[in-house]
């Protein structure tokens, strides 16, 4: 019985283990279909075919849901927060999803773009362009509308989504409307830069030729100061020498250096002009009326070649300046522009008013914001090279040959206008001409009328005069030029030694004061004339200077009555400025 019991149960565990290998075959092929069926969901998720899929457990009351969070959901959400645009769409253009950024470039919400056709957001006469970039999958710019009606530039990227068959595409849509007003804004301070560093160039150049204009004019008027001493000691001698009727051969000679001399003062008032140590008579002035007598005496030296030609504006204002140093000044400014023109040509003088404001001034070297009047003087001829326009104002440098100039004409000039409290312009082309304007302040003054001049009287009475001085050639010819004149003379080298004079107990009193403004010794001649109007009242004064300095001191003494004459000075000056002084008295 046993064997047949063991058979028994040896043919019913096969029977089992036949069952479960069918349960396992079973369990595998579920297990291999929900694997291809997780694999198809999970490539569905990414494909973004589906957002979720729920699968039930085995007791159907369990779910697993599958959705982005737990697949590709951090690249949705990247795609979300991007701050470009992003589509997905068809070859011909049906939009199949875009992202928030994509929405607000065409300010259009999302539900009403997707399942759209992209040409809705492209204006008509881009819409081959579009068509370009789709068929192709490139690039390029394009306008977007925006509603209502505008426009948006943007850069769109076009590629296959996953490959070549695929019918989806994934554009990449940039903003660059933004990013162009950056750069242009980013050029426009470039810009700004750029202009602010040339202006802080061009405000530092002016600043080194103006201190190199200074140093150069106190350089002239020291030298100016020296020279009209010596010239003051040449003109005295060779007065006094033509006086002691030497013999007629010699007075051509004596007539010749004395015009030699003149020339040499003349050059020294240059000097002075540039270096602004020569006083002005400032008063209001009418320009106008003065330009017929200037061009009366221009026409004497142009030359029949030359047009002169006047513009003169029917309201010009009234000018604070010096209206002899004026007349001067355009005569040399004539003079230059004939000396431009040797063939001849066209010279034209003009007036006219300007105001300039702040922004207009700024540029201009010198240059204040204000009302001004305007001299111009314009020629037609060979201009001044680029490179020296900024050299023309300094002292004894010409551009014309030797001998044909000193170089002092345009930096007295220069030197006038800015003691005047103005400023100068100059432009020129090569071939074409130069233009020189002249910048004088507005003035509300009323225009005084002319005075006479006083004539030149004999001496009438043998008067004592006090003599001060330093250098002692200039003494010595003063007291020269006053002894033959027929007045006793006392003389001093500085100021103590006159206050000496002056209150000591002499056999006759003294009758006028003549004293150098520049001396040694602590006093200056203001010093000595200050003193001697506090302690003799009644004693004119004259005051002489072959220099002047422009300090608070000596514009006291400008703007008072003590009359001043300048070195180098002739006898006959001298003697006119003591018979007024005396008659005063």
């Amino acid at each position: 019985m046993k064997p047949s019991s063991d058979l028994s149960s040896s043919e019913l565990n096969s029977s089992d283990l036949n069952v479960e290998l069918e349960n396992a075959r079973r369990e595998i092929q579920e297990l291999k279909y929900k694997l291809e069926e997780a694999e198809d969901t999970l490539e569905a998720i990414r494909s973004g075919d589906v957002d979720a899929v729920v699968v039930t457990g085995p007791n159907h009351n369990q779910q697993q849901v599958y959705t982005l969070h737990n697949a590709d959901r951090p690249y949705r959400l990247l795609i979300e927060k991007m701050q470009e645009g992003a589509v997905t769409l068809t070859h011909d253009g049906l939009i199949l999803y875009c992202n928030q950024a994509f929405a607000n470039i065409v300010n259009t919400p999302t539900e009403r773009i997707i399942g759209s056709p992209f040409q809705q957001f492209i204006p008509e006469t881009q819409s081959k362009v579009l068509h370009y970039l789709l068929s192709q999958v490139a690039r390029g710019e394009i306008l977007l509308n925006v509603w209502p009606e505008s426009t948006v530039e943007t850069y769109i990227s076009f590629s296959q989504l996953l490959d070549e068959e695929s019918q989806i595409i994934c554009g990449v849509v940039t903003d660059i409307s933004m990013h162009k007003s950056r750069v242009q804004e980013l050029a426009d301070k470039n810009s700004q830069l750029e202009n602010e560093i040339k202006e802080r160039e061009k405000t530092e150049e002016n600043l080194r030729q103006a201190q190199k204009m200074e140093a150069v004019g106190q350089l002239t008027g020291g030298l100016a100061h020296d020279f009209n001493n010596l010239l003051m000691v040449i003109i005295g001698n060779l007065q006094l020498l033509s006086l002691r009727g030497v013999d007629e051969s010699l007075t051509k000679y004596i007539h010749n250096a004395l015009n030699a001399t003149e020339r040499g003062a003349n050059l020294t008032k240059k000097m002075l002009a540039f270096s602004r140590r020569q006083p002005l008579k400032t008063e209001a002035v009418d320009i106008n009326p003065l330009i017929p007598g200037i061009v009366m005496l221009a026409r004497q030296v142009i030359g029949i070649d030359i047009t002169l030609a006047t513009v003169l504006a029917p309201d010009l204002w009234t000018c604070l300046t010096d209206a002899n140093q004026l007349e001067s000044a355009i005569l040399n400014l004539i003079i230059n522009a004939r000396d431009a023109m040797p063939q001849g040509g066209i010279v034209t003088l003009q007036t006219r008013n300007e105001s300039l404001d702040t922004d207009q001034a700024n540029p201009i070297p010198d240059a204040n914001p204000g009302q001004y009047i305007v001299i111009s003087v314009k020629d037609t001829g060979s201009g001044i090279p680029p490179e020296l326009l900024t050299r023309v104002f300094e002292p004894f440098f010409t551009t014309k040959e030797v001998g044909k100039g000193s170089g002092l004409g345009l930096s007295m000039v220069y030197g006038f206008i800015q003691q005047s409290n103005g400023f100068i312009q100059i432009e020129s082309q090569l071939n074409i001409g130069t233009t020189v304007s002249l910048y004088l302040p507005f003035t509300s003054e009323q225009v005084s009328e002319a005075t006479s001049l006083t004539p030149i009287r004999p001496a009438s009475t043998k008067a004592r005069i006090l003599a001060v001085e330093d250098d002692h050639e200039v003494l010595e010819i003063s007291r020269e030029m006053l002894t033959s004149m027929g007045y006793d003379v006392l003389t001093a080298s500085n100021a103590s030694e006159a206050l000496e004079l002056l209150n000591s107990k002499l056999d006759a009193p003294i009758d006028l004061l003549f004293s150098d403004v520049i001396m040694p010794g602590g006093k200056s001649g203001i010093d000595l004339a200050n003193e001697c109007q506090n302690a003799f009242p009644d004693i004119p004064i004259i005051l002489t200077s072959g220099y002047v300095y422009q300090n608070n001191e000596f514009s006291n003494v400008l703007d008072s009555n003590i009359p001043i004459l300048y070195k180098p000075y002739s006898q006959a000056s001298l003697a006119s400025a003591i018979q007024d002084a005396l008659k005063q008295k």
